[in-house]
């Protein structure tokens, strides 16, 4: 059985010309430190135990180490032995030009199969002629999860994640406090969610969070949104202090309610609001002018000239869904709305680039008659003016629309997006339900050509239903979709987290498109069930989970998070 920990690395640098060769006669001189969990931190994976002090990695028998640079032509590469290593504590690769952008990788592998168990990247190195260069990079598991080296400063459920411009992520708000309540919803038992003020920051080269310098948000807030604006400054906005998830569906579907929503004195200061961070300085700054209408549930888009539209979300009557749209102007610093921007009222709906110059929006809205009713449209942009529009696969496909909430897409190829899972939350599709429905479906969008062209046949679907997950799609080109709430039942929870994820295949054919993956004969999935939570693409091509809901048959939100490395187990040639 394949033991996993988590590992930090740090390999020293040093050039070492050699005579009459110039610049381009440089070597490295490498010492590698692996480390291990910090006492306080999240522990081993899996439940393993942890490294001890000096020990390396379990599994592998010898490590290869590779230089590349856009002005090296191939890249350079060193094959060590772990044994000859750990007698000298020392390596050389030689003959390697100095200097800038440089990019070093590790692979830990076992010489008898060549299967690589542990994988590391960095960018942007400086290598100097006569000088040591130190290189930290946190080594994750091949194709698998490892978790990260500590836990984040508070849980956190429907926060935002957002990388900065130096390749950390920034976590801003969130929930981190969720009471189980008879009280606070009409009709029966719901969960009460509170909003935190606090922000971390994840540094992939350490593989730990640390708290963004003592700053904290303006407002505590949930379920609000974090734009990255063209200067690197992150500008948060809307969302709520206070929520509920609800867990009884008494009325359902007479009275269409979100499952989840702001609580009626939850508000707070957080809906009408926005702030900036910059973390240049790490400080927050709270606009002058507030939103013109409170907002939670919302979907953003950065507009080409750095202004960011916010898209419909809960409104503050009664959390019924808008039409409208928020434009924030980057230079005035000012907002202005146009109340019926939308087709359709929409909160909680997908928000995805088609990778030129439109977005997709996708579900938020229930339809007013059986059917899939308005189920998307099309936001465009051309010199900075928008334009909203319903597209020809919503009337010439209504039978393929799907009327979902908190569904989650991607795009793949150019003009292609792919669209998840989701909830049903009324009777628009199926008209048997007794309560919100998790769905196993998904899309495939041509969206140059304006069509829905997957799945063909409607019996194809994904492996298992999905909702408050995330799709990511992966430098190898395959989309990882992990997580979110399954259709399970449990006494006192609607949906059960969970830990599974699937794989998509864009190259393969539609029936055998979707599929898990296998270490050792066991299934790749997350180390905790998570709902909820975020993922980001990092600057190494490795993923970041973060916080969510955690807990089954239970109300736990988790300050975890964990790293999915897409990097190949069998030993390759870069």
């Amino acid at each position: 059985m394949r033991k996993a920990v988590q590992l930090g690395l740090h390999i020293l640098i040093g050039t070492v010309l050699a005579t009459g060769c110039g610049p381009q006669g440089g070597g490295l001189a490498l010492k590698i430190h692996f480390t291990q969990p910090t006492a306080t931190g999240a522990g081993p994976l899996r439940g393993e135990d942890p490294l001890g002090e000096g020990q390396t990695p379990p599994n592998i028998t010898d490590f290869r180490i590779c230089v590349s640079a856009a002005d090296m032509g191939k890249p350079k590469c060193q094959h060590f032995n772990l044994n000859d290593y750990d007698k000298k504590k020392k390596a050389r690769v030689d003959d390697l030009p100095v200097g800038k952008d440089r990019r070093v990788s590790f692979q830990g592998y076992d010489f008898a199969d060549l299967e690589v168990h542990w994988c590391g990247k960095v960018s942007d190195i400086e290598i100097k002629k006569n000088q040591t260069t130190k290189v930290s990079m946190f080594i994750s598991g091949c194709g698998n999860f490892t978790g990260v080296r500590n836990k984040m400063s508070k849980p956190r459920v429907f926060h935002t994640a957002t990388k900065l411009p130096d390749g950390r992520v920034l976590i801003a708000g969130g929930f981190y406090v969720a009471t189980a309540t008879d009280t606070l919803c009409p009709g029966g038992p719901c969960v009460h969610l509170t909003a935190t003020k606090s922000v971390d920051i994840f540094d992939p080269l350490t593989g730990s969070f640390d708290p963004a310098s003592g700053i904290k948000l303006v407002h505590a807030r949930g379920l609000h949104t974090a734009t990255r604006l063209p200067d690197g400054r992150i500008f948060i906005a809307g969302g709520c202090e206070q929520a509920l998830w609800r867990v009884d569906f008494t009325d359902f579907p007479n009275d269409p309610k979100p499952v989840i929503e702001v609580d009626d004195d939850g508000w707070g200061t957080a809906g009408s609001t926005a702030e900036i961070i910059n973390p240049q300085t790490w400080t927050v700054t709270k606009l002058q002018e507030p939103l013109p209408t409170s907002r939670a549930s919302h979907g953003d888009v950065r507009l080409p000239n750095g202004d960011v539209l916010l898209l419909g979300g809960m409104g503050p009557v009664s959390n019924q869904a808008l039409r409208s749209t928020a434009r924030y102007s980057v230079s005035a610093q000012t907002f202005e709305e146009v109340a019926d921007a939308m087709a359709v009222p929409r909160q909680g709906m997908l928000v995805v680039p088609d990778g030129s110059d439109s977005f997709l929006i996708w579900g938020g809205n229930h339809p007013p008659a059986a059917g899939a009713g308005t189920f998307a449209e099309i936001l465009k942009l051309e010199n900075n003016e928008i334009s909203l529009e319903v597209p020809q696969f919503v009337t010439n496909n209504a039978s393929l629309g799907l009327p979902s909430f908190h569904s989650a897409g991607v795009q793949l190829q150019s003009k292609e997006i792919l669209v998840t899972g989701g909830m049903l939350t009324d009777l628009a599709m199926f008209s048997d339900l007794t309560e919100p429905h998790v769905l196993q479906k998904y899309r495939l969008l041509d969206m140059g050509n304006d069509v829905i062209t997957r799945p063909e046949n409607p019996a194809n679907t994904m492996d298992r239903p999905f909702a408050f997950h995330t799709t990511t799609r992966l430098s190898n080109n395959k989309v990882l979709i992990a997580g979110g709430t399954t259709s399970i039942q449990s006494p006192d929870w609607f949906c059960d987290p969970q830990d599974k994820t699937i794989f998509y295949y864009p190259e393969k054919e539609e029936e055998s498109a979707f599929g898990i993956e296998q270490i050792d004969g066991k299934s790749v999935v997350l180390l905790k069930p998570r709902a909820g939570h975020t993922a980001t693409e990092l600057d190494d091509g490795t993923i970041l989970l973060a916080g969510g809901f955690c807990g089954k048959g239970t109300v736990v939100i988790t300050d975890t998070a964990e790293i999915y490395n897409p990097s190949p187990r069998k030993l390759r040639v870069e």
